[in-house]
């Protein structure tokens, strides 16, 4: 509620914006059974909303709190989650897929250089002058 002095012309307002989701389609993740696995979810909002799972269950192993999903899922599936960002306003719903492969079926990342060789790469600072 603002409150004002008439006779200085200050006043003090509260300014606030409703909740909402960075990304704004559904989000699909990745993980693999017995691998760490870490994301965070970007949410708006003033004051600073609190988000929740608020339905769906989360893979064993994982855990979210704030905005951060993470730990190290314990079995494969696909696991569907509603988040709710409740601030100012009307709540805000995301839906989040979360699919853990198992580790045999875990996609293998390409390896790069060769047996026995290092890959260096030199990098050159310069100073920026300061004005």
């Amino acid at each position: 509620m603002p409150t004002n002095d008439l006779s200085t012309g200050l006043g003090t307002f509260t300014v606030t914006k409703a909740s909402s989701f960075a990304d704004r389609t559904q989000l699909a993740m990745l993980a693999v059974a017995g691998t760490p696995f870490i994301y965070t979810i970007n949410v708006t909002g003033t004051p600073a909303p609190s988000v929740g799972v608020t339905a769906g269950v989360l893979p064993a192993g994982l855990t979210f709190t704030g905005e951060v999903l993470s730990g190290t899922p314990t079995a494969a599936g696909i696991f569907t989650l509603t988040l709710t960002a409740n601030g100012a306003g009307t709540p805000a719903t995301f839906t989040v897929t979360v699919t853990v492969a198992s580790a045999a079926d875990a996609p293998e990342l390409p390896a790069t250089g060769s047996l026995g060789s290092i890959s260096l790469r030199q990098l050159t600072f310069r100073p920026v002058p300061t004005h």
